[in-house]
């Protein structure tokens, strides 16, 4: 039988919480280290498959890290953020907030218009990679779209 103290001791160690600092400056303005963060348990999600295209990949991608810089905003993601939305929207891709597929057959086709109003506001403007890159997205969406709002 299992002594009751130790019983005590590891629950108590299992309630503990671990508090870090996360501030990405110290008081006096220098940038602080991250505190080390703890290894991650052995339960995993299953990785998201990437949703391909003609000319065009979304990859689901990891939380931004603490500390870690904004990346510069290019045309291109700020194009495959919009596609990400639309393809989450249609159930392609979990929701990153409840990590469920679910469709919203509305929400994503106010997010093909959208994307649709900047291909037209952006015309002759883009570079040939950004144009395959706006047609092949919308191609893609609107088949999805289309198979999604007839029901097959």
């Amino acid at each position: 039988m299992k002594d009751p103290q130790e019983t005590r001791n590891q629950r108590e160690e299992k309630d503990r919480v671990k508090v870090g600092d996360r501030r990405a400056f110290t008081p006096d303005g220098q940038r602080r280290v991250p505190d080390q963060e703890p290894a991650q348990s052995s339960q995993t999600t299953p990785a998201e498959p990437a949703i391909r295209g003609d000319g065009f990949e979304i990859r689901p991608t990891g939380p931004q890290s603490p500390g870690e810089p904004s990346p510069t905003v290019q045309f291109n993601a700020f194009v495959v953020s919009l596609a990400s939305t639309a393809f989450i929207h249609l159930g392609e891709l979990a929701d990153p907030v409840t990590g469920r597929n679910e469709t919203n057959l509305d929400g994503a086709r106010q997010m093909i218009d959208i994307l649709d109003m900047l291909r037209e506001k952006t015309r002759g403007n883009l570079d040939p990679a950004e144009t395959e890159l706006m047609n092949g997205v919308l191609y893609e969406l609107k088949l999805k779209y289309a198979s999604k709002a007839s029901g097959k």
